[in-house]
């Protein structure tokens, strides 16, 4: 179970890296969520930290 979680997780970020723009839209959409929901799946955004304020401001 947890092998399968690890290897989605390793091809789930291959495709991020090579699709940036889903990558960038995925963000975007659940990047709210996350945070208003659970606030350690926000911690996993960080390499956009400076949408935090924005979202937070709001």
């Amino acid at each position: 179970m947890v092998c399968k979680v690890i290897n989605f997780l390793k091809s789930f970020i291959r495709l991020m890296k090579l699709h940036k723009f889903l990558y960038i839209y995925l963000v975007n959409t659940f990047l709210p969520v996350a945070f208003y929901h659970n606030c350690l799946l926000y911690y996993l955004y960080l390499p956009v930290l400076p949408k935090c304020f924005f979202y937070s401001a709001n």
